[in-house]
């Protein structure tokens, strides 16, 4: 066996409102796979059906969009 990475996992307290807030921020977003450089974005037909069906689904959840960059702020 070849361990080639360690995680850590630093501990938080879920009560404090400022961690509350980034939660809920985080899970009011939405997923694309069209949130990539232009390497690595979807192609073909099948794909570009998929992306008009994310949009979609995004729309009717009510999810904000993926954030453009970093730090991701709550509400």
């Amino acid at each position: 066996m070849l361990k080639v990475a360690q995680v850590r996992i630093s501990s938080c307290d879920l009560d404090n409102p400022q961690t509350s807030a980034l939660s809920e921020a985080v899970n009011r977003l939405s997923f694309s796979p069209w949130h990539a450089t232009d390497d690595h974005r979807p192609v073909g037909n099948v794909m570009r059906a998929r992306q008009a069906a994310y949009e979609a689904s995004s729309a009717l959840r009510g999810h904000s969009p993926e954030p453009t960059g970093l730090p991701l702020t709550g509400p």
